[in-house]
């Protein structure tokens, strides 16, 4: 891109409609080129939002996903330890006798 440097004087001929003329096509130019670099900068943003928007989403689908897989974690250690404790931590005549009682009681 070029830069634009302002000269120490003017142009003798700044009087003429054709210098004018070329002043306002530059600036017109000038103009459209930054209306395009603002559009895309508009379009650039609303795919970033876009994109933000499904990460989000998906973040919060995998949260879920993750809480739902702790929580069942957390069951199975549960049934894991009951297990233990009935059937390994246990003699034998002592959970025939409390499942037979406990049906009495039900």
């Amino acid at each position: 891109m070029r830069t634009y440097v302002a000269p120490d004087t003017y142009p003798e001929d700044q009087d003429d409609p054709k210098h004018w003329d070329a002043v306002n096509r530059r600036l017109k130019d000038i103009l459209l080129y930054l209306e395009s670099l603002s559009d895309k900068k508009d379009s650039e943003i609303l795919a970033l939002r876009e994109q933000l928007q499904q990460c989000r989403q998906a973040g919060e689908g995998t949260r879920q996903l993750i809480n739902k897989l702790l929580n069942d974690i957390d069951n199975y250690r549960k049934d894991i330890e009951w297990y233990q404790r009935t059937y390994e931590q246990r003699s034998l005549p002592g959970t025939i006798w409390q499942k037979l009682f406990r049906r009495k009681r039900d």
